[in-house]
């Protein structure tokens, strides 16, 4: 009887983990080499708390790529330096994201 308690409660806490599919966002972003891609999320709808779930270096060529498990589909932000981008990623699937980074323009509008 332990030993079948023992294994049901593995296989209830293991079953999210089975379930999950790796989901791939590639892209470039041009004139970003060197700058962090943060995929951001809400910790909830309530309190707004960001959470970063996912980050890497954008390479020499502009070229990134992440790789995330996912279980079922979530609201996300793409974050590169002031640029923020919203999309819904979804489990198993693969995506593409170009994105043209200007350096020298102002987010912050004019003085």
């Amino acid at each position: 009887m332990k030993y079948f308690l023992f294994f049901l409660l593995l296989l209830i806490f293991s079953t999210p983990r089975l379930l999950s599919e790796t989901t791939v966002i590639r892209g470039v972003a041009k004139n970003a080499e060197g700058q962090a891609v943060r995929i951001i999320t809400y910790l909830d709808q309530i309190s707004y708390i960001e959470k970063t779930i996912a980050r890497t270096i954008i390479g020499p060529e502009g070229k990134f790529n992440i790789q995330l498990d996912l279980d079922h589909t979530i609201f996300v932000f793409i974050d590169i330096g002031f640029q923020k981008g919203e999309i819904y990623l979804e489990p198993g699937k693969n995506y593409l994201i170009n994105v043209e980074f200007d350096p020298d323009r102002s987010y912050f509008g004019s003085a």
